[in-house]
């Protein structure tokens, strides 16, 4: 195909959680870096996060015409970004340890810790695609810009755990072969930007492929999300972003909606295997991602209150305390009238094919909804310390997509009336499976 226009696209990206793309060239940190130690997104990690959207919201065959098939070539260049870390902190690490998936307990020598690069940092992608009519790409374009911005398109590696989120800015321009050859010829990295259009990101592109659940939530009665380790003053503090702001992270709060949604489907005499098709699996025959994704929630500083708890040791034999037993810890609470925000998605394209979704989906969305729900009730909790009342929310609202609905608690039990034919539909389908 002869192609009269060629499309620029431009996308500044910032990274509003952390970022984890993996390689083996800095031993240091794992993360993927050019030959002059640039950390980098790489042109394939992005073009196939794009594509993935993008046949999730659009006609595949368009997707195949620009992104190639294997009857087709590629119209479309991408090319790698070179990232621009926070210079205040670049980094961040975060201490994890592998939960035994049959006990829910933490595997014993499997403590380990990750590097990522920190919220904040920035890269710049340019894209080129060769056109036969003017306006070819930019509905396209104006897509990939929404998809980053309504975190549909994530990047790297520990998506579903709520990394590789970025937010995104978008400037594009067609030119004309027939009268700018000058211009394509000095190439995409000399274009003059300021002379391009800003990208429409009120398009009505989006994936059909999502799922969202946000519990709006208080926490009354304290919340301890350790780090693993502690300062001059306290033995536990809790996890902290590079920017010193507190989180709950979204290992965490998967991890206890999981354990949760495991009882769930025991009560029910569900099969087991329902688990792995949400949440994901890794066995010595086969890996698969799981289809929640789970955000970091982040505690804003004017929003929660520090309490130090000093607390001793009991020796269970002797019921005396141990000697050189005591610790100090600190608990989060949420101050008057504040809320933290929990956000769950439930992305289709991890489901395999149309049978898993038909007969996935329900179930996943009643078991996460079921488990979002609960988990606004108290019914279960986040952190260390539940034997002494810590981790427990009071929910003020649950909104699946764009319906919200409201908590009533009476005499310490919540309700929440949820009139929404989705979630009765797959409940219907979980109980009767």
């Amino acid at each position: 195909m002869i192609s009269q226009y060629v499309f620029y696209g431009k996308i500044d990206l910032t990274l509003k959680s952390v970022l984890k793309i993996c390689g083996e060239v800095d031993a240091e940190t794992d993360l993927v870096v050019n030959g002059e130690g640039t950390y980098l997104i790489p042109a394939s990690s992005f073009t196939g996060a794009v594509r993935s959207y993008l046949e999730g919201c659009v006609t595949p065959n368009i997707v195949d015409e620009f992104f190639g098939s294997k009857d087709e070539r590629s119209r479309v260049i991408i090319y790698d970004a070179e990232i621009q870390l926070n210079k205040e902190h670049s980094f961040e690490e975060r201490i994890g340890v592998r939960i035994d998936k049959d006990y829910g307990t933490s595997d014993a020598g499997k403590l380990f810790t990750e590097v990522y690069i920190a919220k904040g940092a920035t890269a710049t992608v340019l894209m080129e695609a060769y056109c036969s009519k003017e306006n070819e790409f930019i509905n396209l374009f104006d897509a990939i810009v929404q998809g980053f911005n309504d975190e549909s398109i994530t990047l790297g590696s520990d998506k579903t755990n709520g990394a590789g989120v970025f937010s995104a800015k978008g400037k594009r321009k067609v030119i004309d072969l027939k009268e700018n050859m000058q211009t394509y010829l000095k190439g995409i990295n000399a274009y003059p930007w300021y002379q391009a259009d800003k990208s429409n990101t009120t398009t009505n592109a989006s994936s059909k492929a999502m799922d969202t659940f946000i519990l709006e939530a208080s926490i009354p009665d304290g919340l301890l999300v350790g780090s693993g380790s502690g300062n001059d003053e306290v033995n536990k503090v809790n996890m902290t972003h590079a920017n010193g702001k507190y989180y709950i992270p979204g290992t965490s709060i998967k991890g206890v909606i999981r354990a949760y949604v495991r009882k769930i489907v025991s009560y029910l005499k569900l099969d087991d295997h329902i688990i792995g098709e949400v949440f994901g699996y890794d066995d010595n025959s086969a890996v698969k991602s799981g289809c929640v994704n789970v955000e970091d929630c982040e505690l804003a500083d004017d929003s929660i209150s520090k309490t130090i708890y000093n607390r001793i040791k009991i020796d269970r034999l002797l019921g005396g305390t141990i000697g050189s037993a005591k610790m100090t810890e600190e608990v989060l609470s949420t101050k008057q009238n504040k809320t933290i925000t929990i956000k769950v998605r439930l992305n289709h394209k991890y489901l395999n094919d149309t049978q898993e979704i038909t007969d996935i989906l329900p179930k996943a969305r009643a078991l996460v909804y079921l488990a979002m729900r609960d988990l606004g009730a108290g019914y279960f909790s986040i952190g260390s310390g539940n034997s002494v009342g810590h981790g427990r929310l009071q929910g003020i609202t649950l909104a699946y997509n764009d319906q919200k609905y409201s908590y009533n608690f009476s005499n310490g039990i919540a309700q929440i009336k949820v009139d929404n034919k989705d979630i009765e539909d797959a409940i219907k389908a979980l109980t009767e499976a």
